[in-house]
């Protein structure tokens, strides 16, 4: 009964070892661009050009 525990919990610490290593690199190519000021590219680069056109500014300033 203790054995089978043990496997149980070895193999759901390997899992979530998995997805948090398998989250943080792109989590963390996100944060360089952020830092760097640099998003002009995906989602979040698009989405900064819409708003800044709705609240008519420029960019650069």
């Amino acid at each position: 009964m203790i054995t089978q525990d043990i496997l149980s919990d070895s193999i759901m610490l390997i899992l979530f070892l998995v997805l948090v290593t398998g989250v943080a690199f792109p989590f963390s190519s996100f944060i360089v661009r952020v830092f760097d000021g640099n998003l002009s590219r995906g989602i979040p680069g698009h989405l900064e050009k819409v708003i800044y056109r709705l609240i008519d500014t420029d960019p650069d300033k």
